[in-house]
């Protein structure tokens, strides 16, 4: 399993962890995503939206709602006011507040923008979207009969089995009651809100995780990208649920499955 150390991401001068270089499907980019490392100054919105490789390549047709919807300034708020539990102050009172939605774009720009927000290789976020929605922002999971998970206005299969998660990164409406509809709504926030939680988990501020991995495995600390991709399928570290995400996002990662003609 591969580790995105502290070391390796600074030794990076272009394409992130595994040295991986940044290009958009088309075979233009900027080649400057890389994964920064925890402690890190953040690209601003403004000059993420400026170092995106803009394309007409768009393989999701049926984003274009969502891919221009943003936030609005009461949504917003009411995101921003709510807190994350179990963390570090930082988490909250820093990454949780730069959180906006606030670009717009094909889908692929999307992640970009947010990739280079956030700081992480755009291509790991590629995989990882089209493992949790082959890039459909109107992509529906966790269904389950428990209605007391279902959010208002929840996609259904009929009356009894309803969807619990949204968006192109699946956003989970029990834990993020506060971003909801906007992390089903749109695509931007989707993904920024998604890779704020990324990045607090890479800085290392996520307390309650356990000390222990799996064996064979690194305990919960900053800087370890694959581990806090784990993470946010499972809910731990490391454990039996997080390693096989990890290999399927890893596999779609190898395989650069967006690039291929059945995508």
């Amino acid at each position: 399993m591969q580790k995105c150390s502290l070391a390796v991401a600074v030794a990076l001068a272009v394409g992130g962890c595994g040295g991986r270089s940044s290009r958009a499907p088309d075979g233009s980019g900027t080649g400057t995503f890389a994964t920064l490392p925890p402690g890190s100054t953040l690209p601003s919105d403004a000059e993420c939206a400026s170092r995106v490789a803009r394309s007409a390549w768009e393989p999701r047709p049926d984003n274009a709602t969502a891919n221009a919807t943003q936030a609005s300034l009461a949504e917003l708020q009411a995101f921003r006011s709510d807190r994350w539990g179990g963390v570090d102050a930082r988490a909250n009172t820093v990454l949780r507040q730069r959180v906006s939605g606030a670009f717009s774009g094909t889908t692929d720009e999307i992640i970009q923008w947010a990739a280079c927000k956030w700081g992480f290789d755009v291509d790991v976020i590629r995989a990882q979207a089209a493992t949790e929605s082959w890039w459909h922002q109107s992509a529906a999971g966790d269904l389950t009969t428990d209605s007391t998970l279902w959010p208002p206005g929840a996609t259904c299969e009929d009356a009894s089995h309803c969807y619990q998660s949204y968006g192109l990164l699946q956003i989970k409406w029990t834990y993020w009651q506060s971003a909801w509809p906007i992390s089903r709504d749109s695509t931007a926030f989707n993904v920024d809100a998604a890779l704020g939680w990324r990045r607090a988990c890479f800085e290392g501020y996520i307390q309650w995780l356990s000390a222990a991995g799996s064996a064979g495995y690194s305990n919960y600390g900053p800087g370890d990208l694959w581990g806090c991709v784990g993470q946010w399928y499972s809910g731990g570290w490391y454990d039996s649920g997080a390693t096989s995400y990890i290999a399927t996002v890893q596999n779609n990662l190898s395989g650069e499955v967006w690039l291929g003609k059945d995508f």
